[in-house]
């Protein structure tokens, strides 16, 4: 059957019920888009993933700040800091960084937690950089990335939370153009996940992200030929048979069976290899590694 749309596989599975009970479109829909998530879920579909740039900006020295122990304001002078600026850290001495909660004015930020350095802080010198970064709307969290740094052709490895910070004493610390490793970060106030790299970036760069994209419900009027034929049949099958069961119409094992091995079939059409198919290949020789060695932090190149 050729590719077609919503409607189409409304009314398909409208004539795959046959007699009986006059079944609601909106209840077919609704099958619909039980089954596309259950299915969506199963396995990291080829056509499930989207490519989008992450753009690093430059690390901030510019002037000088003054800044009271048991105080959240850092005052400015001489800079020129912008209210647009977010997911924003300071140094403000050899071994802290704080995270910034807003920033006010060209010359004027607040923390998000009290400053408790050493001492107050008059004419000091800082560090204003950026290593928290959104995530795309429709981003999926709990899949793996794949985050690359093209200029250099590394992949951008994933480390736990916990290694973030204990390499970060040291790391975080370097302030170089070469990302070594990101980690999750929760979510933002708009709900939006967030990354975080190390070491934090020093000039303006482009990393390129690959990620699994949550799915969206389909609509009355939507065209959902760029889904595979055989994810569509599954799709049939599989609300043919929800919507037979919930009515008491005899015989909706048969599509269930027939959309499971389907499914099972699909995805074995798909698996050409695992996703990171060159992982054994990089500095470390443990699959799922990257291209960077943590002993020695040495790069090699893809398919090296």
């Amino acid at each position: 059957m050729a590719d077609r749309t919503l409607a189409m596989m409304v009314a398909n599975v409208a004539r795959k019920v046959g007699v009986g009970p006059a079944i609601p479109r909106l209840e077919i829909m609704q099958a619909l888009n039980t089954a596309h998530l259950e299915v969506h879920a199963a396995y990291d579909w080829p056509w499930t993933y989207k490519e989008t740039n992450i753009s690093l900006a430059p690390s901030y020295t510019t002037g000088t700040v003054s800044a009271t122990v048991g105080s959240t304001t850092v005052t400015g002078s001489g800079t020129a800091w912008s209210a647009g600026w977010t997911n924003r850290r300071i140094k403000l001495d050899a071994n802290q960084d704080w995270p910034v909660a807003s920033i006010s004015g060209a010359g004027a930020l607040t923390l998000e937690q009290a400053y408790y350095g050493p001492a107050n802080l008059s004419g000091a010198g800082y560090v204003l950089y950026q290593d928290v970064f959104q995530m795309p709307a429709d981003f999926e969290p709990g899949k793996d990335l794949v985050l690359t740094q093209p200029d250099v052709r590394i992949r951008v490895r994933h480390i736990p939370r916990l290694q973030l910070e204990t390499q970060g004493v040291v790391l975080k610390t370097l302030f170089t153009n070469l990302a070594m490793g990101y980690t999750d970060q929760g979510r933002d106030s708009t709900g939006r996940y967030l990354i975080r790299l190390i070491p934090p970036p020093t000039n303006a760069n482009t990393l390129r992200l690959v990620y699994k994209a949550r799915p969206t419900d389909f609509s009355a009027l939507a065209d959902i030929s760029w889904l595979p034929q055989s994810y569509q049949d599954i799709l049939e099958l599989m609300a043919e048979a929800e919507v037979k069961r919930t009515h008491g119409v005899q015989g909706w094992e048969v599509p269930a069976a027939i959309a499971a091995r389907k499914k099972l079939e699909m995805k074995r059409q798909v698996i050409s290899g695992p996703t990171d198919n060159k992982a054994e290949a990089f500095a470390g020789g443990v699959p799922g590694d990257s291209s960077i060695s943590w002993r020695g932090l040495s790069i090699l190149p893809w398919g090296s």
